[in-house]
């Protein structure tokens, strides 16, 4: 069964992690250690005294998965970009789930840069929304995707995107801006089966910046490359994630949300049903704080 794989790629700060970082931002608050558990504790993401006292101090650092929630929400106590301190967390730690996306960012960097082309561009992505499109016979048409960027450097002008495919799928045939940007240099990755599209701004951002800019992935409507499963991958830390299927003719009578998985084989593959979503004509997933890793749509039943 073929899908629509799709990669936001963002820059993640020099690992390993890193004390010094949390120590200065706490010292820059003012906020005493109990001060933060209490706020942290009213976010949901309760964390000992104990235990921030020995991520601030170096003597242990973040590696489960409910660590890594924690340290989002630190990042929101201490007033910090969104992934400020996650993109330090120790990245051989993590699943493979939570890997792939990365290693693939990466191996496609290598290519993209021997020919001019950066993937990345100095910002992060907070918030994504990927509004998908089927025909009347429920196959993928297109996919209109938002993308809150923020920018980590003065003078941000592009971000780049990878749009891929998985084993009989189909390329996207066409890339279009619809708001916020226009389409710059596109190159395709054969061996990869990727398509790499750089997206410029209207203007150059300051540090700390934020822009949304909206883009369009078409389809080519061939039958033999039928789509029915939309795959999101995350890099890394988003404050919000929205997946979205609207249908034209007969609505989808079993969506489903997948949490992804990488494959003895290294293609992704849909992993644990995480929601059985309601039959219709449209249907959305929201997300806040996702796991980094893949996020996917099937509506093949």
């Amino acid at each position: 069964m073929a899908h629509s794989c799709s990669l936001a790629c963002a820059d993640e700060e020099p690992g390993p992690y890193s004390s010094e970082l949390l120590y200065d931002a706490i010292a820059h608050q003012s906020l005493t250690l109990d001060q933060i558990e209490e706020k942290l504790d009213a976010l949901g993401t309760p964390l000992s005294r104990t235990s921030l006292s020995y991520w601030k101090n170096g003597h242990s650092e973040p590696t489960r998965e409910e660590s890594l929630r924690a340290v989002v929400a630190l990042e929101e106590v201490l007033h910090l970009p969104a992934g400020h301190l996650v993109a330090t967390l120790d990245l051989g730690r993590r699943s493979d789930a939570d890997l792939l996306a990365d290693e693939q960012c990466r191996t496609a960097e290598v290519d993209l840069r021997e020919r001019g082309f950066l993937l990345q561009q100095g910002h992060v992505n907070e918030y994504l929304r990927d509004s998908l499109t089927t025909s009347g016979d429920r196959t993928l048409r297109w996919e209109n995707t938002e993308q809150m960027v923020c920018a980590r450097r003065d003078g941000l002008d592009r971000v780049a995107i990878l749009c891929g495919r998985g084993p009989g799928g189909s390329h996207p045939s066409t890339v279009e801006a619809i708001g916020g940007c226009a389409v710059g240099d596109v190159v395709m990755l054969e061996e990869q089966d990727l398509l790499a599209v750089e997206l410029l701004l209207p203007r150059s951002l300051s540090a700390g910046e934020r822009h949304l800019l909206e883009y369009r992935v078409t389809r080519p409507t061939d039958p033999d490359e039928a789509e029915s499963t939309f795959i999101r991958m995350l890099p890394g830390r988003l404050n919000y994630l929205v997946l979205e299927l609207g249908t034209v003719g007969e609505p989808v009578t079993s969506p489903c949300y997948f949490v992804g998985h990488r494959g003895p084989d290294g293609l992704t593959e849909r992993g644990e049903r995480v929601q059985e979503l309601a039959a219709g004509t449209h249907v959305q997933v929201s997300l806040s704080n996702p796991t980094p890793g893949l996020h996917a749509l099937d509506w093949r039943h």
